[in-house]
């Protein structure tokens, strides 16, 4: 991984719980992926904001909280 893009492939197995499917987009802040929990076959989507623009957590903990 860059400093600046995530670009996860399809099928990439992400903490042994969930399986990307696809990357719907990207920004300033980070990337949006659609992808699947493997224990519930849901469909999710989940924003990655990248380490430069998460400096102690403050962008991560705002999302959080919407």
């Amino acid at each position: 991984m860059s400093e600046d893009k995530f670009n996860y492939p399809r099928n990439k197995t992400i903490n042994c719980k969930y399986i990307i499917q696809e990357k719907l987009g990207g920004g300033f802040e980070g990337e949006v992926y659609r992808f699947i929990e493997k224990h519930s076959g849901i469909e999710r989507t989940a924003k990655f904001i990248y380490p430069k623009k998460n400096l102690r957590n403050h962008a991560a903990t705002r999302y959080a909280k919407l």
